[in-house]
């Protein structure tokens, strides 16, 4: 029985008409910014309001955050972490492990290929549907629901993760 929750959801959609903008300091464009307001008003319908969020500092995700706030609200504790710009699966299981065991759900907004492949890493079961999609990978905007077992998220490893669902932005329209 999973005892720890992790959402990941990946930024929504940058900005790729910028100009000469690094990589980093992208935006998100219109549908971005829209399918960011739809996961938060998600998250908040379905009462999966985390207890801490930790956020790329990438624009794009801060931006991806801002957006959920509408719906989740501005004093949800957040830390942005350079760190989680297209981090790796070990380096994201890493910032988990730090975390206290009170806290308790996270979210992490991040990038890929990072979060498609830390999301199979810890996923051995879970709705097949979900199961299925995640074999796509991990869409903009898209949210990763994943029940961990273990008291602690220093247990955090691979295989130990159960999928519960993996919302993508064009379910909520």
């Amino acid at each position: 029985m999973p005892e720890k929750t992790l959402y990941l959801l990946r930024h929504g959609e940058s900005d790729l008409t910028g100009g000469p903008l690094a990589d980093f300091d992208r935006c998100l464009n219109q549908c971005g910014q829209s399918d960011a307001q739809k996961m938060g008003a998600y998250l908040a319908r379905k009462g999966r309001r985390p207890a801490l969020v930790l956020c790329s500092a990438a624009r794009r995700a801060v931006e991806t955050w801002e957006q959920l706030c509408v719906s989740l609200g501005p004093d949800v504790p957040v830390h942005f972490l350079k760190t989680l710009y297209l981090a790796s699966p070990s380096q994201i299981l890493a910032c988990l492990r730090r975390l206290p065991a009170s806290v308790d759900p996270v979210l992490v907004i991040g990038h890929n290929p990072g979060f498609t492949h830390l999301a199979r890493k810890l996923v051995t079961d879970g709705h097949p549907k979900s199961l299925a999609r995640l074999s796509q990978g991990h869409p903009a905007a898209g949210l990763a629901v994943i029940g961990l077992s273990g008291a602690n998220w220093q247990d955090a490893d691979a295989g130990l993760g159960e999928l519960s669902a993996f919302v993508w932005p064009q379910d909520l329209s």
